[in-house]
């Protein structure tokens, strides 16, 4: 194997190991790790065009097209999160929270609005016309529903924790304005921090997913280079593909100029 520390020198190296054929005995299978090459000779002796014609096992192909597939359903799922957050939080995201993790706060908060069952003081259903949304306006606005118009409940006028808050879902219309606002901030913000864990979540499966794809890609790589009699790379190269070159039986390391290198050794 030989390692050079430009794309040019390394070029020149595997020219002259192929202008050096003896007479009589086949020419050597030279395979040039990089995309930097400018070499016509070699244009034909990278790895990308040695994998061509190469078939890969039955299960590697099988495993490549489940991870494949897998990349696919991180993808649907992560791109409509990236979308939301892109917009941020919405009213719609907050009912929807306050459905499903705080059923008792959605009760008392929309109580009388539209497609929101409700009990009046004499225990009969209501059947509101005002919508959510504009009962939501009015609520972080410190106003009274429509209904306690000619009776106005009295507002408080403290300061709670957002722990005290939570506790007292039937205050929710007696709440000072910045006791409704301290709640509206809280409800995004958890709205926020579910939407990123998902993104996070994502991400990690997905990277999990691709890292095993590449190692299914790399093993048909390794087998293209246990054939090869000859592998040229620039050290920069051996570097990124150490692990690959690590499972091959290569004997010999030619590396032009090591002992001007600052860094540990390619391949240790």
């Amino acid at each position: 194997m030989g390692g050079q520390y430009t794309n040019h020198a390394l070029d020149q190296f595997l020219e002259h190991i192929l202008k050096q054929r003896t007479p009589g005995v086949r020419e050597p299978n030279v395979i040039r790790l990089g995309s930097k090459s400018k070499s016509a000779a070699l244009a034909e002796r990278t790895l990308y065009k040695a994998r061509i014609g190469k078939e890969s096992t039955p299960e590697e192909r099988k495993n490549i097209s489940d991870l494949n597939r897998e990349l696919d359903i991180y993808t649907s799922d992560i791109q409509p999160v990236l979308h939301w957050c892109s917009g941020g939080c919405t009213f719609n995201d907050i009912v929807e929270y306050l459905q499903f993790n705080e059923a008792s706060i959605h009760d008392h908060l929309f109580a009388g609005a539209k497609g929101v069952n409700s009990v009046d003081g004499e225990g009969f259903q209501t059947a509101g016309r005002t919508s959510r949304r504009d009962l939501f306006n009015l609520w972080i606005q410190g106003k009274c529903r429509p209904r306690d118009m000619h009776n106005p409940p009295v507002l408080l006028r403290s300061d709670r924790s957002v722990t005290d808050l939570l506790a007292v879902p039937q205050q929710l219309w007696q709440m000072s304005v910045v006791e409704r606002r301290k709640l509206r901030d809280h409800w995004e913000d958890t709205v926020i921090t579910a939407k990123l864990m998902e993104v996070e979540e994502g991400m990690a499966g997905f990277s999990v997913v691709s890292r095993e794809l590449q190692r299914q890609y790399k093993e048909g790589n390794q087998r293209c280079l246990e054939e090869a009699d000859v592998i040229g790379a620039t050290t920069t190269g051996v570097a990124m593909n150490a692990e690959l070159l690590k499972g091959l039986p290569a004997r010999v390391l030619i590396c032009e100029e090591a002992a001007g290198m600052r860094t540990n050794p390619p391949l240790t």
